[in-house]
């Protein structure tokens, strides 16, 4: 392809624009002022200068699909007049690579069309498996209903069995009775222990009674010792006092010590006497305290075991309590599993009809 540039080739620069598609080789003769393309190249605009015979190809490639065989228009950019070929003459090299481009279109066009029935094939498997995961959830849910409802009659059989034995039982004599018996055994306890109670009242009187006079036999023995005390110091003083001025004891010393002595001895008898009433109140005492102790062991373990038969009552009476809880608690896990299942396959009949729009 050539293009016959007819103005004078020193005049400056000469803008060709071109709009062909293929390879960029570009060959200038300055001879006979000729532009030679061999082969074609890009949609792009060149500056030849026709002074120096260069080609300035100021410009980005952009490849494009298909031949685009235009026209050239070349312009002085001097403003001058200037006549130009404005035609394209086509050679065979021109038609040659227009079948070639034409074959491989046709080739692309070919392996896409491939590509689109096999992924035709792919979607319309995809199909039938999410078609056939539809029809198995399908029958796992009604598989699932038809053993919640079996279970949900059966805990209404054992349930309304339970009701009904249980009616029985609070229902009947034996029942009644047992209870009539626990409620008078109950009160005959409680009295019992009112009544010892009572008695330990008046036994912890008693024992605080002789607590008391043991206080007092105690406070009287301490005043004996008190005036004993002094009459030991006096005879001690009378008599060491009477061998230092004389050298032996008188008679009269003698006596009059032995009387004291005897007062002394008058006073420690009082102070046995004494101390034996002492002993014997005490005595009284702990055994009044060891009975109390008997008597508080008796309500203990009569305390215990009226709360024990009444812990026994309460427990039964709870059994029956949690056994209902627990066939209510069953009921109520069977429903929440079964609305756990709807909203699983709720999200998978969206998954499949989501996937179903997108084929």
């Amino acid at each position: 392809m050539t293009i016959q540039v007819l103005n004078d080739p020193n005049k400056g620069i000469i803008k060709c624009e071109k709009l062909i598609t293929g390879l960029q080789t570009i060959n200038f003769n300055q001879t006979n002022n000729q532009i030679q393309f061999d082969n074609y190249s890009v949609n792009d605009t060149y500056y030849i200068d026709t002074s120096t015979g260069k080609t300035n190809m100021l410009f980005d490639i952009n490849q494009l699909e298909g031949m685009k065989l235009k026209d050239f228009t070349i312009t002085n950019l001097n403003s001058d007049v200037v006549e130009v070929q404005n035609k394209l003459t086509i050679n065979s090299m021109d038609i040659y690579m227009n079948m070639n481009e034409l074959i491989r279109q046709s080739q692309a066009f070919k392996i896409s069309i491939e590509n689109i029935n096999m992924n035709l094939i792919m979607k319309t498997q995809q199909i039938n498996n999410l078609q056939e995961f539809q029809q198995n959830q399908l029958d796992i849910n009604k598989e699932f209903t038809d053993k919640f409802t079996q279970q949900a009659n059966q805990n209404l059989i054992f349930m309304n069995e339970f009701e009904d034995h249980l009616t029985r039982i609070q229902n009947s004599e034996l029942f009644q009775a047992s209870q009539l018996l626990m409620n008078t055994e109950l009160q005959n306890s409680y009295q019992s222990i009112l009544n010892k109670t009572i008695v330990y009242d008046s036994n912890f009187i008693i024992q605080d009674d002789l607590n008391n006079k043991i206080s007092d036999k105690v406070k009287e023995h301490q005043e004996r010792l008190d005036v004993i005390g002094p009459c030991v110091h006096k005879i001690n003083n009378d008599y060491v006092t009477h061998s230092e001025i004389t050298g032996f004891a008188s008679e009269g010393s003698i006596i009059g010590l032995s009387a004291s002595i005897a007062v002394l001895q008058t006073q420690c008898i009082a102070m046995d006497v004494g101390i034996a009433a002492a002993q014997t109140s005490a005595t009284a005492a702990a055994a009044t305290g060891a009975a109390n102790s008997g008597l508080i062991s008796t309500l203990q373990s009569q305390v215990v075991k009226l709360e024990g038969d009444s812990a026994m009552l309460t427990s039964d009476m709870a059994t029956v309590k949690s056994e209902q809880t627990t066939i209510k608690v069953d009921a109520a896990q069977v429903a929440t599993d079964l609305k756990k299942f709807k909203v699983m396959q709720g999200l998978a009949d969206a998954s499949l009809q989501g996937q179903i729009t997108d084929l």
